[in-house]
């Protein structure tokens, strides 16, 4: 794996996990059905809320307007970091 990428895999890894850990010199997400990798100098968000969690790879260009409107969308509550902006806008009915 390149420094600055990520990969994903599907799948039931718990028993593999040292072995893959071994590979990846970067940091390693337990997904509720698999792993995210991320290298070392990837930038990674993550939001957890109650029954799912959501992740940012890289960062987001307009942060600024869609943080507006996240925000607006949630009654005011301040929206923090890109991947939670990503996550609330996603439950917006108008743009959903």
């Amino acid at each position: 794996m390149v420094d600055n990428g990520f990969c994903i895999i599907h799948g039931n890894i718990n028993k593999d996990i040292s072995l893959l850990a071994h590979c990846c010199s970067g940091n390693i997400e337990m997904l509720r059905n698999g792993c995210l990798f991320t290298g070392r100098k990837t930038p990674v968000q993550s939001y957890r809320f109650a029954t799912d969690s959501a992740y940012l790879i890289e960062s987001l260009r307009n942060k600024r307007l869609l943080r507006h409107l996240a925000t607006h969308f949630t009654g005011g509550v301040p929206v923090v970091n890109g991947a939670e902006v990503l996550y609330q806008l996603r439950l917006c009915p108008l743009i959903a």
